[in-house]
């Protein structure tokens, strides 16, 4: 078909055409060009977009030009080595231990109950229980205790005819004159030795926990004590470390009361000395290890 009579053809059957089907034809065409351009401008930017990737793939690819000091000559051997070279293999992932499953036996049973669908949120508290059931094991710490208990100790006496003597029973609650059971001393002395916490810490966690309701003044009392009752396991453990056939020894600034002291420890490997002293000099080593030690002395240089 010439492009004469493909005018005249198109030209007779528009001619043909009602005025209104001719706009509807013209509003159809407008339509599908607009289409036309929108999905061309998607082309376009797809195809930036590729372009554009490629590019950068190729700008983070390194340079395969060598320096010139760099370029030695390929030995034979080379070549044969990076032929026979196994392929890396890479580590797995360590799992991690994470809470194991606890394996001892529970000292309690308790029952959860099904009182409404977890789905459409139905009331079941009458329908039976089914024979099946799913187990879920957990370990707790027991719940606070709102007020302490006040224990009255009632000590008996005793005449003794032989040494003409009375005898008063001992309580094995509290230290002898104090009046803080056993169980909290244990758990001040772990609180302020083991997790450093200072005594308003202390004093705030007795409080809230147990009602237990101690000034820091009664603390630091309370502790000093227990160090007088120490005492005896204090000098074992320096006799030990004196001893000691290898030794580890360093110091490190302490505050007392505001100034500058020095906390010493001197430790083995199954003990552990600690003393506070205002000096940092070689007579604190003197003082705690004595003129003549015949271990091996591991410091980090400190001429003292």
């Amino acid at each position: 078909m010439t492009l004469k009579s493909f005018l005249s053809s198109t030209k007779n059957i528009l001619t043909e055409l009602t005025k209104a089907s001719l706009i509807e034809l013209l509003l159809q065409l407008q339509k599908e060009i607009k289409n036309l351009e929108k999905e061309n401008n998607e082309l376009k930017e797809q195809l930036k977009k590729q372009k554009l990737g490629d590019v950068n793939k190729e700008a983070n690819k390194p340079s395969g030009k060598q320096a010139e000091w760099e370029k030695v000559p390929a030995k034979k051997s080379d070549s044969n080595k990076d032929s026979k070279r196994k392929p890396s293999r890479k580590r797995k992932a360590r799992k991690g231990s994470g809470n194991r499953i606890k394996k001892r036996k529970p000292t309690k049973i308790e029952r959860a109950k099904v009182d409404k669908c977890g789905t459409c949120g139905k009331y079941l508290k009458n329908k039976p229980v089914l024979d099946s059931s799913n187990e879920h094991t957990v370990e707790d710490i027991p719940e606070p205790c709102e007020k302490t208990n006040i224990i009255k100790i009632e000590k008996e006496k005793k005449y003794c005819g032989g040494c003409q003597k009375v005898t008063t029973a001992k309580s094995e609650r509290a230290l002898p004159g104090a009046d803080i059971g056993l169980n909290a001393t244990v758990l001040i002395c772990y609180l302020w030795t083991a997790l450093c916490l200072p005594y308003t810490k202390i004093m705030d966690y007795l409080d809230s926990f147990y009602g237990l309701k101690l000034s820091t003044s009664g603390l630091s009392k309370h502790v000093i004590m227990v160090s007088k009752a120490m005492e005896a396991v204090h000098q074992e453990i320096l006799e030990d470390i004196q001893i000691g056939a290898t030794l580890f020894a360093d110091e490190t600034g302490w505050r007392v009361k505001g100034k500058n002291w020095w906390l010493w420890v001197f430790g083995t490997a199954t003990s552990a000395y600690f003393t506070l002293d205002k000096s940092r000099g070689s007579n604190v080593v003197r003082r705690v290890l004595g003129e003549v030690f015949l271990g091996v002395l591991v410091v980090d240089g400190w001429s003292a």
